[in-house]
């Protein structure tokens, strides 16, 4: 009876394993699964901030580039400032009258 009882014991562990070894094997697909979303939303991450670091990259240039060509056009409009300032000055020796008939 003894040995009957053993059995019945043996089997009852051997299917709370077997229960159990099935339980973690779903919860392990499941995991598994989550990681593999988890994954794949990381890539989506990362090719999001990849595209946005491009655009920034080009904003950075497409700046520099503005900057450059307002530079570039203050100091031609400087130029352009001092050559009327040259042209628009009185000429020596002649009267203020001369001047501003020849200026005009």
């Amino acid at each position: 009876m003894a040995n009957k009882f053993n059995i019945a014991t043996q089997k009852s562990s051997f299917a709370t394993v077997l229960a159990q070894l099935h339980t973690q094997t779903a919860q392990q697909e499941k995991m598994q699964i989550e990681m593999n979303n988890i994954k794949y939303k990381l890539e989506q991450a990362s090719k999001t901030l990849a595209q946005k670091d491009l655009l920034i990259d080009s904003l950075e240039m497409d700046l520099e580039h503005m900057i450059d060509q307002l530079v570039k056009m203050q100091h031609g409009r400087k130029q352009c400032d001092s050559k009327q300032q040259w042209m628009s000055r009185g000429l020596p020796g002649l009267n203020t009258e001369v001047n501003n008939h020849v200026v005009a």
